[in-house]
């Protein structure tokens, strides 16, 4: 049993032509396989079977009639069971037509109108009736495997091979291409086209014409079946051939498969007759069997290698395959069966076995169909404009354009008429050929764009011509339909490129020390024309430049390739303060359409110089060394908010400054030869210490605050420069930013606290004749000279005022004898020149006049410094001017107060009374014996006894002895601290007559005279 093939794999068409305008009488068939599938390896064969009909009532309801009617075999017979035509029956003395319809998307497929209203085709399955349908019947068509059982003995009616001839590796039963041209001859039309007489005056053509065609544009297609069938070293569909692409540079190529050089000419009918694609088979058919209709088998055989690679989707790191497998019906008994009798009847069997070992598959597919009437032309297509795009001129203005064209779909109609009328009348837009007879136009196909709709483009269009565009549908039988026309207007123009502004600002001389809002000079705007050939594609010349820059517009001519230039005064601004404003400028075509606009924001700064910052004489003290590696420096200055500076230093070796005996002299030498001038284009003397500008605050007053090296040991000058928000900028042409004059900004003096140590100083003790401690302190190793050039009113006699050395007493009372501990007194005293002995000395007496604690031992410690380091010299007046830079603390602008020296040797002393204590008074003793437990015992009450101070060197002690019965006294008790009141008891040997004798001893073991106390039984 014969299966039929799905028609995506492979159909059958077939007309029988009488008296048709366009092809000759007889039986046209047309062959249509999947590219998938590429060329056959031997001839298709095709035989004529039996066909059988059956009627189908048709619904009653004429609205039914009218609507899409399906005509399909049950779901079980698909495979086995071809509706090949639908005739629809009209009532007597009525007409019907019929139209055969696409099933997927109900679109019209083909139409009949005339008597005998069948169509037909691979996908028979919907149709719609119009016309008389009232009482009309369905007449099916339909060609069953059992029916084409006969293929098996029978021999074909047609064979249509390659034009090839001689042995081939991928083919066999090859004819030779005068053969082919023969086959063209029968099928050849009748009249011209729409291809080439667009205007509907279709002249008629001789069979010769059609050769001529044929035969003037073959040559690259018998190149290509060569390549892919006489002996392809690989597979046909692996064989390309390196087209050079036309004007590439360099020079380059593009890789052609030659199996679609073949196959894509078989949308011509003509080479499709050429190509064995086509016939007309008219003659060769059994009028016994066409009746009621002829009906046809076509088969061919193809190698196919089912591992072939014929889709690849990428989904992110996965890729979909797809093989050829994955689509190709399996193969089954029936199908293998008519492998062998296709092989048979062509002779193509060893070729087939040769394919087999090189792991190729043999499939054979089968088509059926119907010889049905042709049908009505094609109706006009659906046509509109899609995208067009400009051409590019050589130079110049584009004065051409390409226009694209969407179609509507119309299945089984692949070629296209499309011709242009420029006001000349139609005429064809496709490539003429020049033919042994006649002047004809190459086909046209529909093309298919991304998402599967059918399109056509054309160009070059010229531009202001009244175009209209013609186009017609052409069938598979190059049957050409009804014209539809649309007029193509020119593409809007793009807009011109926006300009790119060129904008200069110039700095006018201004004084720096003028007041008020200035101009700060002009804005040169150049703007460069694009010429004709920098426009982009399908521009217009540039006719006008509108620029506007600070509420100042002006519209100006534009010359292509030429430079526009304009000057804006820039508007005025404060001192230092600075402000921005747009650019903006439009190109305008000699057709008025404005281009993008260009913005361009200028900011500009007040080119004067900002004023000068000034500064005192006196030197700015950092903070006082430690143990860091630098020290501070705070300044602050009054500042508009927002204004910045940046701060700059030199020391006195850069600035060559004379040396001189003290620092502050040398900072007075700075600043005076700063303000004279005599310190004038030295700015390569000073290194930039603030990369971030310094910006003044919201309250007034910029801040400057930085570290030092702690080893400085001359004077810095520190010098604050204002300038613009941006930074320095040298002298230019350009309103950027400016300093201050860098000569005219002030010096500040700074320089880090003296932290040296003096000498230790000496410290001795005396009590005077009051007895109270006198303390001398004498400082050793002080420099006079050093002291005298700094201080020279201390060695003056008498010394007048100025800054004298210094010393202060600590002192630390009781046991712990540690410096940590001792509290200072008398504050810090000044140290006076002695000149009493032999050498000049600076030294000071000092009496502790504090009450100092009986038996308590008293310290003493002394430390030095020298006089405090004046920051100006002494008798200078100068005076800071108002605005000047000063220090965030006050202590920064005091004379910096010297280090002390370390603490001298202590001296040491006990408060004591000069002789031992006196005896206690009888009076306040009290001494009784009681009985206790065995004996007796005696208790000695002290009713008021010295006790001495925490702090004491010792405490004063208690001792007993008592004298009973006149014998001598007992030593009862020694050495018991004293306590408020005192009380002691202990044993005693009797309660006869006794006496008591108590002595007091002092912290420093002296014992004062006894007391005798009689003691009371």
């Amino acid at each position: 049993m014969i299966r039929f093939a799905s028609p995506a794999w492979l159909a059958l068409f077939a007309l029988q032509a009488e008296n048709d305008a366009d092809l000759p009488d007889g039986v046209h068939i047309r062959i249509q396989s999947s590219p998938l599938l590429g060329l056959p390896v031997a001839p298709w064969l095709v035989w004529q079977v039996p066909v059988s009909t059956r009627t189908v009532a048709a619904p009653r309801e004429p609205k039914r009639l009218k609507t899409i009617l399906p005509v399909e075999p049950p779901e079980s017979e698909r495979d086995t069971t071809r509706y090949v035509a639908v005739e629809a029956v009209p009532p007597s003395g009525g007409r019907t037509t019929i139209s055969l319809l696409d099933p997927d998307t109900g679109g019209l497929i083909s139409r009949r109108s005339k008597q005998a209203a069948i169509v037909g085709g691979p996908v028979t399955r919907r149709v719609r009736l119009g016309g008389n349908v009232a009482g009309a019947r369905l007449k099916i068509y339909a060609i069953y495997s059992k029916s084409s059982e006969r293929t098996r003995e029978e021999k074909p009616i047609a064979t249509l091979p390659l034009p090839i001839s001689d042995d081939c590796r991928w083919y066999y039963g090859g004819i030779t291409q005068e053969e082919g041209l023969k086959r063209v001859a029968r099928g050849a039309p009748r009249r011209y086209t729409a291809l080439d007489q667009p205007d509907g005056q279709l002249e008629s053509l001789t069979p010769e014409d059609e050769v001529a065609r044929i035969d003037a544009q073959r040559a690259e297609v018998d190149a290509a079946l060569e390549a892919v069938v006489r002996a392809p070293a690989e597979a046909p569909w692996d064989v390309t051939l390196a087209v050079p692409n036309q004007g590439s540079s360099p020079p380059q190529s593009a890789d052609v498969p030659q199996l679609d050089s073949v196959l894509m000419p078989v949308c011509d009918p003509g080479f499709a007759r050429y190509l064995g694609f086509a016939d007309n088979i008219g003659k060769a058919i059994r009028r016994d069997m066409a009746q009621p209709m002829i009906g046809l088998v076509v088969s061919g055989v193809f190698a196919v290698d089912p591992k072939r690679v014929i889709s690849e989707i990428q989904f992110g790191p996965f890729k979909l395959v797809t093989r050829l497998e994955d689509r190709l019906p399996p193969l089954d008994a029936d199908e293998q069966a008519m492998i062998e009798r296709v092989l048979d009847l062509t002779g193509a069997r060893d070729i087939a076995d040769e394919l087999r070992n090189k792991g190729f598959d043999i499939r054979c597919f089968t088509a059926a169909a119907g010889a049905v009437p042709p049908p009505d032309p094609l109706p006009a297509p659906g046509v509109s404009l899609a995208d067009a795009k400009w051409i590019a001129a050589a130079s110049g203005i584009s004065t051409s354009f390409r226009q694209g064209f969407a179609l509507s779909t119309t299945p089984f109609a692949p070629l296209l008429a499309m011709a242009r009328d420029d006001g000349k009348g139609f005429k064809p837009r496709t490539r003429c050929i020049k033919t042994k007879t006649v002047r004809r136009h190459v086909v046209l196909l529909r093309g298919e764009d991304s998402a599967g709709n059918q399109i056509a483009s054309d160009a070059p269009i010229s531009a202001g011509a009244k175009n209209r565009y013609r186009f017609c549908s052409g069938d598979l039988f190059g049957r050409f339909g009804k014209p539809s026309d649309i007029d193509v207007p020119d593409p809007d123009r793009p807009a011109p490129p926006p300009p790119v502004l060129r904008a200069m600002p110039l700095r006018a001389a201004l004084d720096d020390q003028a007041p008020g809002e200035l101009s700060p000079g002009s804005l040169d705007v150049r703007v460069p024309v694009p010429d004709n050939s920098s426009i982009g594609i399908g521009g217009r010349p540039i006719a006008t430049l509108e620029l506007a820059f600070a509420d100042e517009t002006h519209k100006l001519a534009a010359t292509p390739g030429t430079m526009i230039t304009q000057v804006f005064a820039l508007p005025a601004l404060a001192p230092q303060k600075s402000d921005a404003w747009s650019l903006t400028a439009h190109f305008i075509d000699d057709k008025g359409n404005p281009s993008p606009q260009s913005t361009q924001t200028i900011s500009i700064t007040d080119s004067r110089r900002p004023r000068p910052t000034p500064a005192g004489p006196g030197i700015i003290w950092t903070s006082r060394p430690g143990p860091s590696p630098d020290v501070e420096l705070r300044l602050s200055w009054p500042a508009e908010p927002g204004q910045t500076y940046r701060a700059w230093i030199a020391d006195q070796r850069g600035l060559e400054l004379a040396a001189a005996p003290t620092r502050a002299a040398i900072a007075l030498d700075g600043y005076t030869k700063q303000q004279q001038g005599h310190l004038n284009g030295r700015a390569d003397r000073f290194r930039l210490i603030t990369d971030t500008p310094i910006t003044a605050d919201g309250d007034g007053r910029a801040r400057l605050a930085t570290t030092l090296p702690r080893t400085l040991q001359t004077v810095g000058f520190l010098r604050i420069v204002p300038e613009t928000a941006g930074g320095p900028e040298e002298n230019s042409n350009v309103c950027g930013l400016v300093q201050a004059d860098f000569d005219a900004c002030g010096l500040v003096p700074v320089a880090v606290p003296n932290d040296q140590r003096p000498a230790i100083p000496r410290l001795t003790l005396a009590l005077n004749t009051d007895g109270k401690p006198e303390l001398t302190v004498e400082a050793v190793g002080f420099d006079l000279n050093a002291i005298e050039a700094a201080e020279p009113g201390l060695f003056a006699q008498p010394p007048t005022a100025a800054n004298p050395p210094h010393y202060r007493l600590r002192r630390a009372s009781g046991t712990v004898n540690d410096p940590l501990y001792a509290r200072m007194i008398g504050g810090i005293r000044p140290l006076s020149l002695d000149r009493s002995g032999g050498t000049p000395r600076f030294a000071a007496t000092f009496v502790d006049t504090s009450g100092l604690l009986p038996f308590v031992r008293y310290t003493w410690w002394a430390e030095v410094r020298l006089p405090a380091e004046r920051r100006l010299p002494r008798g200078a007046t100068v005076l800071p001017p108002p605005g000047a830079i000063t220090a965030e603390n006050t202590a920064q602008i005091e004379d910096a107060p010297a280090a002390f020296s370390l603490l001298s040797a202590p001296v040491t002393v006990v408060n004591a009374p000069l002789g031992a204590p006196d005896a206690l008074d009888a009076a306040s003793i009290t001494a009784t014996i009681t009985a206790a437990s065995g004996g007796f015992a005696l208790q000695v009450l002290i009713a008021d006894v010295p006790v001495s101070h925490p702090q004491a060197v010792g405490p004063y002690r208690i001792r007993i002895w008592a004298e009973q019965d006149g014998a001598s006294p007992v030593l009862l008790a020694d050495g018991i601290p004293t306590v408020n009141p005192f009380q002691w008891t202990g044993a005693i040997a009797s309660n006869g007559t006794t006496n008591v004798y108590v002595a007091l001893v002092d912290p420093l073991g002296r014992e004062s005279p006894t007391t005798v106390k009689e003691v009371v039984s």
